[in-house]
């Protein structure tokens, strides 16, 4: 075959391995955030009944309010990290999703050009209408929107 071919070929693979790495994190991260809710649940739970116990337990409410603000402090932070590993992995996986639609779309419009055929170049069309779509929706995702 062809190098061209080849690299399309290639290309597309890598592609799709991409948007199936996109689609498990995806799906790991509502994974995660199900985890994470269940366990500011339970956290609550716990938080309710360490409340309980500090307040028969404490001296002073001092003692309680103290013991309080420590165990919220921890979940709150826990929750944090959490949703700053989740968001690094979403564009580190968004990044590398682009630079293989982009791959590809150049690819794509390489053979176009070589051979000359009309599927090609159509092929070349949707490749680089897929990669100008996923750039808007990263833009916006960027943009905060």
């Amino acid at each position: 075959m062809d190098d061209v071919v080849w690299k399309s070929v290639i290309s597309a693979i890598v592609t799709l391995g991409l948007a199936y790495i996109a689609y498990l994190t995806r799906k790991n991260t509502q994974v995660v955030a199900s985890s994470a809710a269940a366990t500011t649940e339970k956290m609550s739970e716990v938080k309710g009944a360490v409340i309980s116990t500090a307040a028969v337990a404490a001296d002073t409410a001092s003692d309680v309010k103290a013991d309080l603000v420590d165990h919220t402090n921890v979940t709150s932070a826990t929750l944090a990290s959490i949703g700053r590993t989740l968001n690094t992995v979403h564009t580190l996986v968004n990044s590398n999703l682009g630079t293989a639609l982009a791959s590809n779309a150049s690819l794509a419009r390489r053979l176009a050009l070589h051979t000359g055929k009309s599927e090609d170049a159509t092929a070349a069309d949707i490749a680089e209408k897929i990669s100008a779509e996923h750039n808007a929706k990263q833009s916006q995702v960027d943009k905060g929107g």
